[in-house]
């Protein structure tokens, strides 16, 4: 409904008592007279904490959202709210049986060599005396008995799909009820120009069903593609360093409170808390950032772990051999296995790669206002509101800002185009959590009065950062970053609102 309308209506549904219980005659037109009158047109609000926009279970939606079997928790060893935003992300590679097929080939050949039919006993002492002659074939070191086991190997897709994970975050919607995102601008090739750094990465293999120390010689690589042509990114090298198995991975949903959080530095107290290895968490962090394509960074689609890892059980004495030995002939004995797990240390530490442009700050964050600021119908013919132009005393924007993530921002409120012309100048923004404003000129009033629609909006640009390590940006706990801004209508004067002869009376 036009704005002349609204008051008119208003004028006039206040006047009808008056007329009907007196003798007094309807005028022929009504005229309202307004000093300092102020109407708000709210542009759009938005305001958040940064922990609560990237939670563990919004980052754990997203990556169920990407079928993959990965645990999500969020990590504050140092239980302040000034410290980095960081998540622990748990994945369980594979369990695989520790065996030998070389062992059952001995006991099969030594078994196959007796004639049909021959004595239990005769049978037991042909895999008695194979077993004697494989554990003289165990090499020893250092007093030990030093036993390889088949090799571990597998391509495992986890079905993690890092683009779609960011890409869920920029375009998800106001909890608040914000626009609808199937209409929002695709923000998602923002995280292309966003790199992270400080990922570290953990292996654990955990040892079931044997109480030898275990050792694996191989490596573990993760890559974007099930293809040959696919760059693998190598965390850990066992060739020269083997890695150790351990009793048992951290129970992590154990030491996890009741919003997901993790206060205990596990990863530090290795005492407590052993792990197999460190992994490489430069190559970790080069791999979540993506391939390099023109300077910006395409994240992967897929994240493949490939591993080759070969058991070296150590033994004390021939005795403990036999008995691994055996139990592995045995069907109704345990298996002994091993369980490969990946853990992820994931800070919001990250830098600009190149200048990330919004062109609606607020539809970005999922509450832009929709349609003519005024409420008119797109393309309206606004003519008859350019005699009220007097009437309308001044038109100012009142805005607010916070920027509590160490982001560079900079920030305009911008006027759409009608017939090829704008309605006002961009007018520039700060950026510093204080109330501003700035007022409209009477061209542009009358612009704003005699054209549909108006949507103004507010574009943001985040600047690039340096290559420097003490330049990545660090979003801590207590970060917030908030948004509103409103167009105020002042009048002022008189106006005629309603006239018979225009109403057909």
């Amino acid at each position: 409904m036009k704005l002349h309308k609204k008051i008119g209506i208003a004028v006039i549904a206040a006047s009808v008592p008056l007329f009907s219980c007196s003798d007094l005659t309807v005028p022929e037109s009504v005229t309202v007279k307004s000093e300092g009158a102020k109407y708000g047109f709210p542009l759009g609000s938005t305001e958040f904490k940064i922990s609560e926009k990237f939670s563990a279970q919004k980052v754990q939606d997203a990556i169920n959202s990407s079928s993959a079997n990965l645990t999500v928790y969020e990590f504050n060893p140092e239980n302040s709210g000034d410290s980095i935003i960081e998540y622990i992300m748990e994945y369980q590679v594979e369990r695989k049986e520790i065996a030998t097929t070389s062992l059952k080939t001995t006991i099969q050949s030594a078994r196959g060599a007796l004639p049909d039919g021959a004595p239990e006993a005769a049978v037991e002492a042909a895999k008695n005396a194979a077993i004697n002659d494989f554990i003289a074939r165990v090499p020893q070191a250092n007093g030990k008995y030093v036993y390889t086991a088949d090799r571990l190997s597998a391509t495992i897709d986890t079905g993690l799909n890092f683009k779609s994970i960011f890409d869920s975050f920029a375009s998800s919607d106001d909890e608040d009820g914000g626009s609808d995102s199937s209409e929002r601008t695709d923000y998602s090739d923002i995280f292309n120009k966003i790199g992270f750094t400080g990922v570290k990465a953990y292996a654990y293999i955990d040892k079931d069903g044997i109480d030898s120390d275990i050792k694996f010689i191989g490596k573990i690589d993760v890559k974007g593609s099930d293809t040959e042509a696919a760059t693998p990114y190598n965390l850990v090298n066992a060739t020269l360093n083997p890695v150790s198995a351990v009793d048992e991975t951290p129970d992590l949903a154990s030491l996890a409170d009741d919003n997901g959080v993790i206060s205990t530095d596990f990863v530090s107290d290795t005492e407590q808390y052993p792990m197999s290895a460190e992994l490489n968490g430069d190559n970790m962090t080069a791999f979540i950032n993506g391939e390099e394509v023109g300077g910006l960074y395409v994240k992967h689609e897929k994240v493949i772990i490939d591993y080759e890892l070969t058991p070296s059980i150590e033994f004390d004495n021939e005795d403990e051999v036999r008995a691994f030995l055996e139990a592995m002939l045995d069907e109704n004995a345990e298996s002994a296995t091993a369980t490969v797990s990946i853990i992820l240390r994931f800070p919001l530490k990250l830098k600009i790669i190149e200048d990330i442009v919004i062109d609606d700050l607020l539809d970005f964050a999922g509450s832009a206002q929709e349609g003519d600021l005024l409420n008119r119908d797109d393309g309206e013919d606004g003519s008859d509101f350019d005699e009220y132009s007097d009437f309308i005393e001044n038109i100012n924007c009142e805005y607010k800002f916070t920027n509590g993530m160490n982001l560079d921002f900079s920030a305009k409120i911008s006027s759409n185009t009608v017939d090829g012309e704008k309605f006002f100048e961009d007018k520039s923004i700060e950026f510093d959590g204080e109330e501003h404003s700035f007022s409209m000129d009477k061209s542009e009033i009358s612009k704003i009065m005699s054209k549909s629609p108006f949507t103004p909006a507010i574009s943001a640009t985040i600047s690039k950062t340096t290559s420097d390590e003490d330049d990545f940006i660090r979003i801590t706990r207590d970060a917030s970053f908030g948004a509103w801004a409103v167009f105020n209508l002042t009048t002022g004067g008189s106006a005629e609102v309603w006239n018979s002869e225009d109403s057909g009376e």
